[in-house]
Formats: structure tokens, C-alpha cells, sequence
């Protein structure tokens, strides 16, 4: 008797990763990791402090 109230758990954990598996928009997330390096770093804060860094460094240029 045990042994179906094991069987019976370990098939409703079963089902309930299968069902977690196919709600999972695997899309997005793959959308989600194109942000990041390969490194770890995002793409966009990248960006953003070198687009920052350049204007520091040509605003020094400029008042030289």
C-alpha cells in the first residue's frame, strides 16, 4: 500500500514538471539571455557607460 502512495507522488511531481516545462516561454528567455555577454555583462549598461566615457573624454579634448 505504500508503495502506490509512492508511485502516485512521484507521478504527480512528474506531471507537474512536465505541465512547468511546456508553460515556460523558452522564447523570451532566449530573448532575455541576447542581452548579456558571453562575459556576464549587459549590453545595454555597456553601451551606455562608454557612451558616457566618450562624451567625458571629447568634452576634455574640447576644452584643451
Amino acid at each position: 500500500m505504500q508503495l502506490i502512495y509512492i508511485i502516485a507522488i512521484l507521478f504527480v511531481v512528474l506531471i507537474f514538471f512536465i505541465v512547468l516545462f511546456l508553460k515556460i516561454d523558452w522564447k523570451e528567455i532566449d530573448r532575455n539571455n541576447r542581452q548579456y555577454y558571453v562575459d556576464g555583462y549587459h549590453i545595454y549598461y555597456d553601451r551606455k557607460i562608454l557612451r558616457k566615457i566618450n562624451s567625458v573624454t571629447n568634452h576634455k579634448k574640447e576644452t584643451i
